[in-house]
C-alpha cells in the first residue's frame, strides 16, 4: 500500500510540476513580449517587469528540474536517464515525450546564453530568444501529448487560455496598426476556442 502511495506521489508531483512549468512558461513569453513593446505603467515600472520576468524564468527551470526528476524516480513507468534526457529514444509515448524533451533543453540553452550573451553578441542573443515560441508550441504538444487529464475541463481551460494568452501577445508584438493588433486577439481567441474543443 505504501508503494502504491509513494507511485502515486511521483507521478501528482511530476505532473503538477509540469503544468506549473508550463504557466511559467507562458508567463515568462507575455512578459518578454510587454519588456520588448517598452511597455509600463506607474504601479509596474520596467525594472518590476524585468524582474517579474527574471524571476518567472528562473522559477520555469526549478519546475523543470522538479519535473524531470519525478519522472524518473516513478518506478511505474521505469524511465531511465536517457529516456528523461534523450529526445525520441523512449519506447513510451515517443513523439510526445521526446518533444517536451527538446524544448526543455532548448529552454536551457537560452537561460546559459544569458551567461555568454557578452561573447555571442546582442543579435545572436536575441535570435536565441526567439526560440521561446517554437518552445511553447513544443511544450503544449508534450502536455496534450502525455497528460492523463488533457481532455478534463479545466486542463481545456488552462492549455486554451495559455494559448490565447501567447497568440495575443505575439499579436501585440507584431501590431502596428489598431487593425492588426485586433485581428490578431480575434486570431487567438479562435485559435483558443478551437484547441479547447478538440480537446473535449
Amino acid at each position: 500500500m505504501a508503494s502504491a502511495a509513494g507511485t502515486q506521489l511521483f507521478w501528482y508531483v511530476g505532473r503538477g510540476s509540469g503544468v506549473v512549468a508550463y504557466l511559467l512558461l507562458t508567463l515568462s513569453i507575455t512578459l518578454g513580449v510587454a519588456l520588448s513593446r517598452r511597455w509600463h505603467a506607474a504601479r509596474w515600472p520596467r525594472l518590476v517587469l524585468h524582474e517579474c520576468h527574471r524571476w518567472a524564468t528562473l522559477t520555469l527551470y526549478a519546475f523543470l528540474g522538479i519535473h524531470a526528476l519525478m519522472m524518473l524516480l516513478d518506478p511505474y513507468i521505469g524511465f531511465t536517464l536517457a529516456d528523461v534526457a534523450v529526445p525520441f529514444v523512449s519506447g513510451y509515448r515517443t513523439l510526445w515525450l521526446g518533444l517536451g524533451i527538446v524544448a526543455g533543453e532548448l529552454a536551457l540553452a537560452i537561460g546559459a546564453s544569458v551567461l555568454v550573451r557578452e561573447r555571442i553578441g546582442y543579435r545572436a542573443w536575441h535570435l536565441l530568444h526567439g526560440l521561446a515560441y517554437p518552445i511553447f508550441a513544443m511544450s503544449l504538444l508534450h502536455a496534450l501529448g502525455t497528460g492523463t487529464d488533457t481532455r478534463t475541463w479545466w486542463a481545456a481551460l488552462l492549455y486554451g487560455g495559455s494559448v490565447g494568452a501567447v497568440l495575443a501577445a505575439v499579436a501585440w508584438r507584431l501590431a502596428r496598426t489598431t487593425r492588426l493588433q485586433v485581428a490578431g486577439l480575434i486570431g487567438a481567441c479562435i485559435a483558443a476556442v478551437v484547441l479547447a474543443g478538440w480537446m473535449i
